[in-house]
C-alpha cells in the first residue's frame, strides 16, 4: 500500500471501492483509535465496557 492511499483513508476518502473497508477501520465511526480510547477510559475509570463492546463490534 502506498503512502497516497493511506492519507486518503486518513482522510476518508475511498479511491478503490474493493477495500473500502479499510477506511472504516482508519476512519470510521468505530475506528481503531476510538475503540482504543473506550477500552483504556473504561479501564482507568473502573467500568467494563469491554463486553459491550465486542458484542457491539460482531453487531456492526
Amino acid at each position: 500500500m502506498d503512502v497516497d492511499r493511506i492519507a486518503e483513508m486518513i482522510v476518508g476518502w475511498v479511491s478503490f471501492p474493493a477495500k473500502a473497508y479499510l477506511v472504516d477501520i482508519i476512519n470510521g465511526p468505530f475506528d481503531a483509535d476510538k475503540l482504543d480510547y473506550i477500552q483504556r477510559d473504561s479501564h482507568f475509570t473502573g467500568i467494563k465496557l469491554i463486553k459491550w463492546i465486542s458484542t457491539g463490534v460482531q453487531k456492526i
